[in-house]
């Protein structure tokens, strides 16, 4: 199975609460989002939760769905799972938007320091991305 980022976890998310909500039984939903994996998983009588954590979908997702399973109310655990996802996908962005900031200040204050005579100006965005891009720790916190 494909892992999901949290991009497509929540729009899987989104589709699943629509369709639950709208009174679609669970395999037709499956089958209706062409879900295959999901769908064996499930005719084999594995959980639907079992699923997802193999999807690569977030721990807390997986244990609301687990809930919603036990409970009876998975349609109302999708959309804690679309609250949740949308805010974790904002507080991301806000971090990596921030770190970027950071990191273009640092990296002036250094231009500056061992330049006092002469500014070179360079693209200060280019270099801290390839910077991210090439820090699998960075990148596996952001």
């Amino acid at each position: 199975m494909k892992k999901l980022n949290s991009t497509e976890q929540l729009s899987v998310s989104r589709q699943f609460s629509t369709l639950l909500q709208a009174g679609l039984p669970l395999l037709d939903t499956v089958s209706l989002m062409h879900m295959n994996d999901v769908a064996n998983h499930l005719k084999r009588g594995q959980s639907l939760s079992s699923s997802f954590e193999k999807l690569g979908f977030d721990v807390f997702c997986v244990g609301l769905i687990k809930t919603g399973e036990m409970s009876g109310a998975l349609a109302k655990s999708f959309i804690q799972i679309e609250t949740y996802l949308n805010k974790k996908i904002q507080i991301n962005r806000k971090i990596k938007k921030n770190l970027l900031s950071f990191a273009e200040y640092l990296l002036e204050e250094n231009n500056q320091q061992h330049n006092k005579k002469k500014i070179h100006k360079f693209n200060n965005k280019s270099k801290i991305i390839n910077l991210f891009e090439n820090d699998t720790l960075l990148m596996s916190l952001l």
